[in-house]
């Protein structure tokens, strides 16, 4: 867990690494979404997460996007699961953005 990131998919069945998207939490990150300390920041968290993982489960890259999940805007549930499908929907071009070399 960390404090500035709200929610986090990880994205990867079918591809040759995993990957995860990452939105952030706007009362605990006050500045730019832009700002390269968010970057270290979620850097921090992905690779605490990667300790509990083998390798290939590991996450090699992420992007943090500009809108956080919420149930308004029909990423959660009313029980703040994540909508696996939707996101894959709407985010589509973004993972695929993540598997570019």
């Amino acid at each position: 867990a960390n404090q500035y990131v709200s929610q986090c998919l990880v994205v990867g069945d079918g591809k040759p690494f995993i990957a995860a998207l990452v939105t952030i939490d706007a009362e605990a990150w006050d500045g730019s979404l832009d700002d390269p300390a968010l970057k270290v920041e979620v850097q921090k968290a992905v690779d605490d997460a990667n300790t509990q993982v083998s390798q290939a489960e590991s996450i090699r890259k992420f992007e943090i996007l500009r809108e956080d999940w919420t149930e308004e805007n029909g990423y959660l549930t009313p029980s703040f699961k994540v909508k696996r499908n939707a996101v894959l929907r709407d985010f589509h071009d973004t993972v695929e953005a993540l598997f570019v070399r």
